[in-house]
């Protein structure tokens, strides 16, 4: 079981969210005083409730997040922490636990965060400047297996108050179409890794906005057609029943509702990925697990995904899509950036499954994207799970 602390939903804030848990908290704390029909028709509305919530996710593939601008250094919205510092963590947390084939990435990654760093909140920098950080994915073997990229750009608020804007595109170019048409922009016909670009951020001032640079890169990255939405819903059917149910188990458990509303995001994004980056064999294989995986692989699943913070993407409706921060940040799979390894922790997690080499049940400990058996002192990658 997950070891957790006694958690308070903050409701001011779910207020902001597109879709927020405590209304269907609120549906269900009557559940068990209705109608049989009753009870159906309010598991199927639900459903589509949250299936046209994803539906409106995915149809935007940017996520954005502020920086203020504090003493020449980023610090992200809500986290007392600059962009350099949660960089530089998450490398040096990476060099303990992490992937050796990823150290250079990780490195490169560094120095391309101070640079735009530094060329961003200087007091001499023209508002609109803007700073593109490529983010490819991995060679074979590497933790890093989303495609994307950033676009950092300087903005000042009603109050003349400037902050950096970084706008978050999902990506299906490849290494060589990257260089291809980043050719009139900066001298990257040499690069043949992704962290040759990592470690240089691009200037694109010459766009009007970050979207026009998407635009330019990667313009028929759309939102998704009917077919591919409906791959999306059938692959999350499983968490989202496993949603619906801790509902009607008990409406009072916040925690654990916000535990599996953030696994069937992260699931969508999981799915989203390998979508956008024809990754088929990935897609067959999570169509086999919704299809055949006992309910307690679900519910594992469920656990193991749901302590990861989503991404934030943007929508069509007000408000935010997000989920929800429920445990220590560095664990973390399948990794956007080694910043995600370098924010502060909160908490120490653990996991009741069962070990794939000793085979015994086991109070698995949760860190850097792997699980590890305190009995046998194996570990292994969350998908050994799975």
């Amino acid at each position: 079981m997950i070891e957790r602390q006694t958690y308070t939903p903050n409701f001011e804030e779910e207020r902001k969210l597109v879709y927020n848990p405590s209304f269907d908290e609120r549906d269900y704390r009557s559940f068990h005083q209705l109608t049989f029909s009753e009870q159906q028709r309010l598991k199927t509305y639900t459903r589509r409730q949250l299936e046209t919530y994803i539906g409106e996710r995915v149809s935007a593939i940017r996520s954005t997040t502020r920086f203020e601008i504090v003493e020449e250094k980023m610090v992200a919205d809500g986290v007392n922490q600059s962009m350099e510092d949660m960089v530089r963590k998450g490398v040096e947390y990476r060099r303990k636990y992490g992937n050796p084939l990823d150290f250079d990435r990780e490195d490169a990654e560094l120095l391309g965060a101070v640079k735009t760093q530094a060329e961003l909140t200087v007091k001499d920098s023209k508002v609109g400047a803007k700073r593109l950080s490529v983010s490819s994915r991995g060679e074979k073997g590497s933790d890093y297996t989303n495609n994307f990229f950033d676009v950092y750009e300087l903005k000042e608020d009603e109050n003349g108050k400037r902050y950096v804007e970084l706008n978050r595109y999902l990506s299906t170019l490849t290494l060589e179409q990257y260089k291809e048409k980043l050719k009139p922009f900066t001298n990257c016909q040499s690069y043949e890794r992704a962290s040759d670009f990592l470690k240089e951020p691009i200037n694109v001032d010459v766009f009007e906005s970050s979207d026009d640079v998407q635009k330019y890169l990667n313009k028929d990255a759309v939102a998704l057609d009917e077919e591919k939405l409906e791959l999306i819903n059938k692959i999350n059917a499983r968490l989202t029943v496993s949603y619906i149910n801790s509902l009607i188990k008990n409406p009072y458990d916040f925690f654990t509702h916000r535990l599996k509303f953030n696994s069937v995001l992260n699931q969508t994004d999981e799915t989203l990925s390998a979508i956008v980056n024809n990754d088929n064999e990935f897609i067959k294989k999570l169509e086999y697990w919704a299809a055949f995986a006992p309910d307690e692989q679900v519910e594992r699943k469920a656990a193991t995904m749901g302590m990861f913070t989503p991404r934030v993407a943007g929508g069509p409706c007000p408000g935010v899509s997000a989920g929800f921060n429920l445990a220590s940040a560095e664990n973390i799979n399948n990794p956007y950036s080694v910043a995600q390894f370098g924010q502060k922790k909160t908490e120490q997690t653990t996991l009741c499954c069962k070990c794939p080499f000793c085979q015994r049940q086991v109070e698995a400990a949760i860190g850097g994207g792997r699980i590890s058996c305190p009995e046998c002192g194996k570990s292994a990658p969350y998908s050994k799970l799975n």
